[in-house]
């Protein structure tokens, strides 16, 4: 029975994976896989694991706030010498060294006028060669 959910994965992993080639390589589905390779992955020279080099919590700051929930039951599954490596860590703490503003971005580009002085919204505006 296992064997047999183990293929039927594996033949939807690759069959996704044929089907949605564009849609991985785009730029917003980058990010986790950036992540989870900062919070697990290692030197490709030395093979020293980035959490031995840099700490646990000083990785876990590269992570934005609003990310922190998603990775906590992921980072379970990173150990080092059979022990959890990211156990002082926590959805709060430490905060992240970046403000996610994605949310705002709107409300951003809403409110700013055209840098050159008129009375217009950015986004509304045309690309302008100053020179």
């Amino acid at each position: 029975m296992v064997l047999i959910n183990v293929q039927c994965c594996i033949i939807m992993i690759v069959t996704a994976a044929d089907a949605d080639k564009k849609k991985k390589s785009q730029w917003r589905n980058v990010w986790p896989s950036f992540y989870w390779n900062l919070l697990s992955g290692k030197d490709m020279v030395s093979g020293t694991k980035f959490h031995q080099t840099f700490g646990p919590e000083r990785l876990w700051k590269f992570i934005p706030n609003s990310s922190h929930k998603y990775w906590l039951q992921s980072l379970e599954m990173i150990t080092f010498k059979r022990k959890q490596v990211y156990t002082s860590v926590s959805e709060t703490f430490p905060p992240s060294y970046f403000i996610d503003r994605t949310i705002e971005l709107k409300q951003f580009w809403a409110d700013i006028l055209c840098p050159w002085g008129y009375s217009e919204f950015l986004f509304c505006t045309k690309e302008f060669d100053p020179s």
